[in-house]
């Protein structure tokens, strides 16, 4: 026999804790978070619906939330009486120490209310069923309708009519020069990649620790903004102001350690100020706060994109996405299929900064691979783009193996491409002021101006070799050898 009395899955302990939450703020941030959210219905006690109603009415009208505010806007919504007074609306603050959670509670609530749509909708199936003589296939569809409205977000599917006007305004664009891609400030990478940084698209940046990785996109993020695409970035290891440092020492070629000591001589002292008029006013937007969920910063980065029309979303970097009680393998997997998700929702690509493995550093000349990444299976899963970075010298390997000089050189290894092959490219390492830049002239790209019987052979032929090249092209590239070159 059938219970006829419907079910009301409901939890009122994180109901008072989400609203303690968004009346403690002050200046309506935690709103802001999980706004697009949560609706009246997500709660269930009568109390605490009236006191999330009385915080929409404040936003509408353009007011913070506060505890005087809801008991002032209750009031006048006629809500108030002896069982249910300005103690009790305070009560919801009691238990609240910390805003961090607050997206995965939001998300708690919007279950529970689905669950109690659905039961209502199996309930209602039940008693249309129960009188008798109703057309099976009726029924059927009246539920599909019922369970739509439930799950607002199931597509309908569409027509490759659709796509095909997408795909051809796609190829309008860029033949306008109007690309849907944004651009690196790196030539040689560009023409390697494909120009991979598209919206939609989930881009992985790894390498182990000291290769450079904040640096990268760092560069890659002020090339952007220049280009006036605002841009979203999500530093979870360094604080703003260090990242701010990091480019306005980046833009003006001096050592950001000398701005974090103060030792700046009077030639970079007027290029510091010189870098911040040339920085300050770029469309970066950095969130600095620590200890992240990937779901703070999916409601982050869509503040971002609505508010400021930001075109791409770096996160610097997933090992210090606050995975919750996940293990690494697990919580890596959420983390980056919310990103993947995050991108197709928002049409922004998002760059993900990733740490390797240290067994990396075991293998002859720790060259990276796919295998390298923490978490490698999802995030190879996961991903539309995978590039490494690998500085030779830092293994103190100072010759590549054709013999050429390695020191301040850089590679770009694309190990995963969904739009092109994979490939390498090189880039110069300034390691003063920790940039990446285009290699230009290559030293030994020259060396179809010899013959074969003339060719140099020796890494010190090739050196003396190459300068003939330089100063016959009107150009000093290196001077001399350096003295602590291994022969």
């Amino acid at each position: 026999m059938l219970n006829k009395t419907p079910l009301t899955p409901s939890d009122p302990k994180t109901e008072s804790f989400v609203l303690g939450c968004l009346m403690i703020d002050g200046n309506n941030t935690a709103w802001d978070r999980v706004a697009s959210l949560l609706t009246p219905e997500c709660f269930y006690k009568q109390t605490h619906r009236w006191i999330y109603e009385a915080m929409l009415s404040l936003v509408q009208r353009g007011l913070n939330i506060d505890v005087l505010a809801v008991v002032e806007q209750l009031k006048t919504d006629g809500h108030l009486n002896q069982s249910f007074g300005p103690a009790q609306v305070m009560e919801v603050t009691y238990d609240v120490t910390t805003t961090t959670y607050l997206p995965q509670h939001a998300t708690t609530l919007v279950a529970y209310k689905m669950r109690r749509d659905i039961l209502s909708v199996c309930y209602q199936t039940i008693s249309s069923y129960s009188k008798g003589h109703v057309d099976p296939m009726s029924l059927l569809d009246e539920m599909q309708e019922s369970l739509s409205s439930v799950l607002p977000n199931v597509a309908t599917g569409t027509d490759l009519g659709t796509y095909a006007k997408q795909s051809i305004e796609n190829l309008e664009r860029i033949q306008s020069g109007n690309a849907p891609y944004l651009p690196t400030p790196w030539e040689s990478v560009d023409n390697a990649a494909g120009c991979f940084i598209y919206p939609s698209d989930l881009i992985i940046i790894a390498a182990r620790p000291g290769m450079g990785k904040t640096s990268f996109v760092c560069d890659l993020m002020r090339h952007i903004s220049k280009q006036g695409h605002p841009c979203g970035f999500f530093s979870l290891e360094m604080s703003g102001v260090q990242v701010f440092e990091r480019l306005v020492a980046a833009e003006v070629g001096i050592q950001s350690s000398d701005i974090r000591t103060g030792q700046l001589n009077d030639h970079d002292l007027q290029l510091y100020y010189e870098g911040i008029d040339k920085m300050h006013g770029l469309p970066i937007f950095i969130d600095d706060r620590g200890g992240l969920t990937i779901q703070e910063i999916a409601m982050q980065a869509n503040t971002f994109v609505k508010q400021h029309g930001v075109k791409i979303i770096i996160i610097d970097h997933l090992q210090f996405v606050n995975r919750g009680n996940l293990n690494e393998y697990a919580g890596i997997s959420a983390i980056t299929q919310a990103s993947k998700e995050l991108a197709k929702t928002l049409d922004v690509p998002v760059i993900l900064v990733s740490q390797l493995n240290r067994k990396v550093e075991d293998r002859t000349g720790s060259r990276p691979e796919l295998q390298d990444l923490r978490g490698s299976g999802t995030i190879e899963q996961d991903a539309d783009f995978i590039g490494f970075l690998y500085r030779a010298e830092y293994y103190k390997i100072y010759e590549d193996e054709d013999g050429y000089p390695t020191r301040g050189k850089a590679e770009f290894i694309t190990a995963k491409n969904r739009h092109k092959a994979p490939s390498t490219a090189m880039l110069n390492w300034n390691g003063d002021n920790v940039t990446f830049s285009d290699p230009g002239d290559q030293i030994f790209d020259d060396s179809a101006m010899w013959s074969q019987a003339e060719a140099p052979t020796s890494f010190t032929d090739k050196m003396n070799a190459a300068k003939q090249l330089q100063q016959a092209n009107g150009r000093t590239i290196i001077n001399e050898l350096p003295d602590d070159l291994p022969f």
